[in-house]
């Protein structure tokens, strides 16, 4: 299960590696959040995130949009993700889910 940390509970997180620390912070920004490979596999997420999609960690994590959002979603998704990893131009889109 992925650890989730509210705001009331930031004050009392010692993190440990700065990836812990980033995690921290990813869970209490009020947005989904997720990171993808270069293959567009989902390798992380937070708490948003997954309460928009109604999915659980272990459905995100290791796992393509395709098998993540509804069909019409997940093509838009990975047609900009695509575009990001062939031109390196950076995106400001906002996707909903």
């Amino acid at each position: 299960m992925t650890p989730v940390l509210t705001k009331n509970a930031l004050h009392q997180f010692a993190p440990e590696t700065s990836s812990d620390l980033l995690r921290a912070m990813v869970d209490i920004v009020p947005d989904a959040v997720c990171v993808k490979d270069r293959n567009l596999v989902y390798t992380a997420c937070n708490a948003t995130f997954l309460q928009v999609t109604g999915k659980r960690a272990e459905e995100v994590i290791g796992h393509n949009d395709i098998e993540v959002l509804p069909a019409r979603q997940a093509q838009l998704c990975q047609q900009t993700d695509r575009h990001v990893l062939e031109t390196g131009e950076t995106v400001l889109a906002e996707e909903y889910v």
